[in-house]
């Protein structure tokens, strides 16, 4: 069957980034070269609607014919799909670590804020009180905490043992 202008065809439409119906515009030589899409009626070169093949994957079991080697063919076996899964758990592995890291860096400064001679009486932390750096507050659910600064115009950055915190108050 020959294609004319005007017949319907698939196509990967420019504009919808999808493939859709079009109608043939032109053809030269028996290849079509410009569409209009029926979706979004944009006029654009024909690109071919491509189905993408699945990739078939290896078979799990391999065999061993008569006289091979099983270090052969385990040599020759592809190694992607044990470097696909290691490259996740590496990953998972270096996040959790910098997350260790912080979180013993976080205590560290909260327990030097905390055992200096001049820390005062801890308060119980509420929204509306006046807080100054250096302040120590009792707070119900993160704990004890040491002001770090006081932003303007209603925070307060404070260091509990496990984050640093940006946390409500009063500024005089």
């Amino acid at each position: 069957m020959t294609l004319k202008p005007g017949d319907r065809t698939e196509a990967r439409c420019t504009r919808c980034s999808d493939i859709t119906g079009h109608v043939i515009i032109a053809i030269v030589n028996g290849e079509i070269i410009k569409v209009q899409c029926c979706a979004c009626n944009s006029v654009h070169k024909y690109y071919p609607a491509v189905v993408r093949k699945a990739k078939v994957a290896e078979p799990a079991v391999r065999r061993i014919t008569a006289g091979a080697d099983r270090k052969a063919v385990m040599a020759a076996t592809p190694r992607r799909a044990a470097a696909a899964t290691a490259a996740p758990a590496q990953q998972k592995a270096a996040v959790t670590r910098k997350a260790m890291q912080a979180a013993q860096e976080a205590e560290q400064n909260w327990r030097a804020a905390m055992e200096r001679p001049s820390a005062p009486e801890a308060r119980p932390y509420a929204i509306d009180m006046t807080l100054a750096a250096g302040d120590v507050v009792s707070h119900p659910v993160f704990g004890m905490g040491v002001v770090q600064s006081v932003v303007r115009p209603d925070k307060a950055v404070i260091l509990f043992r496990d984050d640093t915190r940006n946390m409500r108050c009063r500024v005089e």
